[in-house]
Order: C-alpha cells, then structure tokens, then sequence
C-alpha cells in the first residue's frame, strides 16, 4: 500500500511577524508550509472563505503548525467537527503541545490523524462522519499540502471519496429497504428458534482451505474445478451462484445470504439443497422458510438479533457482514479459522460487460450503457481497466480493509478476472487446487457431530420471548393514539402560522413537548420499529432543515410541517408492522409453546 513522502525533514523558524512557521525539506529542497511573513493572518483569510453550517464535517488535509485550525474550530458549533490528516507525527506533536484545543480533542470535534495508509485513513473518516451529515462534508486542503506530500495527498483523496461513496450507497440501501426489512426481520425471528448458533462453528476448520464462490462473470471459467476442490476445501456459495453450481453438479459446504428483497427468491425458488444456511434476519422470509437444509444464525447486520440472542440466554457469535453478501462469506470463512481464503467468481466488475456468470438468474444480462454515471472504471488483476461500479467499488474497499486489519491469513484471488482487490495473490484455481486442496476434509460429519451437541432453546427463554412481543405490542397500541394527537396538533400549528388562525402557538408547542416525553416512555415499541423510525427521523431532518435567512413566519411553518410528518411517518410505521407482528407471535405460540 501506498505511503506518505520518504525523505522529509521539518524544520521551525521565525516569520517576519515574530510568530513560528513551518518549512519542509523534501530531498534537499525546502519549501514553506505556512507564510514567511504572518502565518496567523494567512490563517484568517484562509477561514475567512469557509462558510459554516450547523453540522458541518470540515475535512482538511494538512495541519501544519494548526494556524488555521485554531481558527477553524472558532467558528465551530456544538454539532459540527473537524478531521485533519497530517503526513508528519512531528507537527502533530508539536500542535498538540503548543494548543489549547484538548476540550475539542476530548469532545471528538477535532480529530487529528497522523494515518499513512489508505485503510486507515479510511476508518478515521468513515468512523467520523455520520450518515445525517453526509451532505454537509466539506474537503479542504490547506496551502501548498496537496503539492508538497503527492503521494500522501493521493492516497488521502482516495480514501475520502470511497469513504463518502460507501456511505451514500448505505444510506440509500436503507431508505430503499427499511420497511421491508423491518418486516422480513419479524416474518424471519420464529426460524431462529430452528437455527444453530455460529458461535459453535468457530475455528472448526482452523488452516483447511476455503473457497468463497460469486457470482461473477468470470466463474464460467473455472466453475467445473470446483468438483475437483470439493471435499478438500470448504465450499462457500453466496446465493446468487448456488443456481449455476448445482447445474454443474456442485454441493457447496454452506449457502451464504442476506439480500432482503424479493429478487433475492429468484435464487432460491425451486432449488433443493441440505447444506447449511448462514443467513442475517434482513434475508427475505420465504427463502428462510422454503429453505431444506439446516439454519445457522448470528449477530450480524440486523439490530435486532443480540436482543432476541439475549431472550434466548444464548451466545450466537457475530459476523461482519458488510455491504454484500461476499463480505459476510469472507468474514464467515474468516471465523472458521480457513487459511489460505480464496475467492472465485468475485470479479466486482463487469468483465466482458456481464454482469452475472452463466446459470445464475441474471444469466445473459449485459451493461447497456457503459458511460453512465453510476458506472466507474478500476485496476483489474492484469493491470488494466475494467468496468465496475460505485457500488462494487465500496464492497472492494470493505475487502480490502479486513485484509488489512487481519494479516494472519493468505488471500487469494483465484477469480481470473475483475477487479485487483488489494491485499491477495493472484493464482489460477487450478494452481490453488493443486497447491493447497490436497487432503480430506469432512465438512458434513464435523457439523453433524456440533448440531448433535445442540439441544435447542429452553421453554421458558422462549415463552418469555413471547411475553415480551407481547409487551412490544401493547406499547405501539399506546403509541398510535399519541401520534394521532401529534398529527392534528402540529396541523393547528401550522393554521397559526400559515393562516394566521387563532391557537395559542406557545400551547400548542407545550402540548407537542408533553406527547413526545409520553413517547418516549415507550422505549421497547420504539426500539422495535427503529429500523423504520430511524429512516423516518432521516428524511423528517433532511426535508426540513433550516433555510437561510428565514422569517419567524417561514420558520413557524417549516416546524410545523416538520412536526407533522414525524408523526404521520411514526404511526404509518405502527400500522403497517402491527399485522405482522401479531403474526409473529402466533406462529412462535402455535409451534412452540402447545
């Protein structure tokens, strides 16, 4: 991986204006990095062009002696932050020592860096800027930075778009599927009470071979020598490749899955397998339901799981799934103990201008439009470009970042295509096979032997699993008619300021603040639909932020209709989950507890 300048020397002088400045020498040439004159009024000027808004993230490359981040963080509200990333640990130091700005260190709304790989820049960003503030993230380099440390910069400038992307890209899979995952994760929790724990699988097979099988274009070129790799390594299939295997004959070891929506199914429907399925609570239900083979089940992507984990009085283990369903095989396989992991088929791109590889769903379909935004080009494992995707681009970066963080392992890329992941070797599968597939694994009697030893749920953890559904469901009936009240409440308020109808307004909002602390009370039926509220609250705050230089009239409004759609998104929210929930709690009782 990339890191920052070699060769750099700092050196501190005097200004014309008595305060210190920084120089740099790179390879025997020195250059200023703030002004040889007056640093503190360069600072001043170089604030005096940033305009704050509440809740702003300013990303600035290059902190030098921090002139301007002291005067940046002048200007900061209590909501908004700043993240600097530094090349040199000296300059660092030196700020640290010079400053009065530990209470903003202490708080988290200044955040220095000092990381030179992209991986860790890429986790202080992505750990510091929140999902409601993605729109308000502005990148600002100071000086001559991006000059003076390229590489740096460049590897930085990587890091922060791909951090941004991947954020976008998760907030838009959340608004797109919350209410459905919302529902698939109360259709889904009676098939836990039928699944294994994770936790037990744990290194069960520590320095055996795995092989995580895509569905990418290139798996038409080895899929066939996978025959030769079965038995002698673990066989991992995502979903959308498990169609194309058994048309070859091959019996992955596990099924891997997540995906909730109903496309999902198309892989699932009308297919007979008894290999074990490792799936999340967001999966889409019917192909919980439908599926033949035994169930496995862990924290993972759904909030809910440690909780109904915790009913149960059982350690279900986690799994980090991800952005994909190959990020949660690869963590899987990883938690197994396999060594070396092994991709196949995991091409994150479209090779050839495919999309999917022959026997899958998608079998045929082509990229139509190449030059389309959604649509980037990337390093492909020869070294040449190869089109790919954003969103691809962000579960690249998520494989990239595991590899980095777990080194204990070898990865390889055995696609024979695609995208160049960063951190594996690349190898044909037949010199994988033939170089680490080479002695028996009996992958069917080592989970048969775990599955024996598990005894399933008490009654009791789960009859009070039930109570408490059942308590859940008594606190959003509560809930309902609050919400109703908050509706026609906030709609009088708008009549005051929108057509000067005689409420008392301050009333009026004494009368709102009351409902929401009465709501509030209810933390277990909120905490329930939380993957519902969450996007409601998200959208309720991102429609109606403030606007500049608005009037008491216009703000009045704005608050108003705000108000409104909190609690019509909240009680839409309750009757739409309600049903299934009831659902829920019968088919537990009627299976179960008779």
């Amino acid at each position: 991986m990339m890191q920052m300048e070699d060769n750099f020397h700092i050196s501190i002088k005097h200004s014309k204006s008595s305060v210190d400045t920084a120089t740099v020498d790179i390879n025997g040439k020195e250059y200023y990095i703030h002004s040889l004159y007056d640093p503190i009024a360069e600072a001043k000027r170089w604030v005096s062009n940033i305009e704050l808004k509440e809740g702003s993230i300013f990303v600035v490359f290059g902190l030098g002696l921090g002139y301007h981040i002291i005067e940046l963080c002048k200007l900061l509200d209590n909501s908004s932050k700043v993240i600097v990333i530094e090349p040199s640990k000296e300059l660092i130091d030196i700020f640290i020592k010079k400053n009065g700005l530990n209470d903003l260190i202490s708080n988290g709304q200044l955040i220095i860096c000092n990381a030179s790989l992209k991986t860790e820049i890429y986790n202080v960003l992505s750990n510091s800027i929140t999902y409601d503030a993605i729109d308000r993230v502005y990148l600002y380099v100071f000086g001559q930075y991006g000059n003076l440390f390229k590489e740096s910069y460049n590897v930085f400038l990587e890091a922060f778009k791909e951090c941004i992307n991947a954020k976008r890209i998760d907030i838009n899979t959340s608004l797109f599927f919350a209410e459905r995952w919302q529902k698939n994760v109360i259709l889904n929790l009676p098939y836990v009470i039928d699944s294994v724990p994770f936790k037990g699988l744990i290194n069960m097979f520590k320095n055996r071979p795995g092989i995580i099988i895509s569905a990418g274009p290139s798996l038409n070129k080895n899929i066939e020598l996978l025959k030769e790799a079965k038995n002698k390594a673990v066989l991992m299939a995502v979903g959308t490749s498990v169609k194309a295997l058994l048309k070859h004959n091959i019996i992955p070891d596990f099924v891997v899955a997540i995906d909730g929506s109903v496309g999902n199914y198309k892989h699932f429907k009308n297919i007979e397998v008894d290999c074990p399925l490792v799936y999340d609570l967001y999966l889409y239900p019917e192909i919980v339901e439908e599926y033949k083979g035994p169930k496995i089940i862990s924290v993972s992507s759904c909030p809910y799981t440690p909780w109904i984990a915790k009913e149960l009085d059982e350690d279900f283990g986690f799994i980090n799934a991800g952005p994909t369903v190959a990020n949660m095989a690869f963590d899987f396989a990883r938690q197994l103990g396999c060594n070396p992991i092994i991709f196949v088929g995991q091409d994150l791109a479209y090779t050839d201008n495919k999309t999917h590889a022959d026997g899958t769903t998608y079998e045929g379909q082509r990229i139509e439009n190449p030059e389309s935004e959604n649509y980037i080009y990337v390093d492909d494992i020869y070294g040449n470009k190869v089109l790919s995707s954003k969103a691809f681009l962000s579960f690249k970066t998520w494989f990239e970042d595991q590899i980095y963080q777990h080194p204990d392992r070898t990865y390889i890329d055995a696609t024979e295509g695609g995208a160049y992941i960063k951190g594996t070797k690349i190898m044909t599968l037949r010199d994988v096979i033939n170089k680490y597939c080479y002695s028996t694994i009996d992958v069917k009697k080592a989970l048969n032997e775990y599955f024996s030893t598990f005894n399933g749920y008490r009654k009791e953890n789960i009859q009070k699993l039930v109570s408490d559904l059942k308590d859940i469901e008594k606190q959003i009936e509560k809930l309902e008619p609050l919400c109703e009240r908050g509706e026609k409440l906030s709609k009088r308020l708008l009549d005051v300021y929108k057509k000067n109808i005689g409420y008392d307004a301050g009333k009026l909002l004494k009368d709102l603040d009351k409902i929401d602390k009465e709501i509030k009370e209810y933390k277990d039926g909120l905490g329930f639909l939380s993957i519902m509220l969450h996007v409601v609250a998200f959208k309720v705050t991102k429609g109606f932020e403030p606007q500049d230089n608005e009037t008491e009239k216009e703000k009045g409004i704005r608050v108003s209709n705000m108000s409104f759609a909190l609690y019509n998104g909240m009680l839409t929210a309750m009757q739409e989950i309600k049903p299934y929930l009831a659902r829920c709690i019968e088919n537990i009782q009627s299976k179960y507890l008779k």
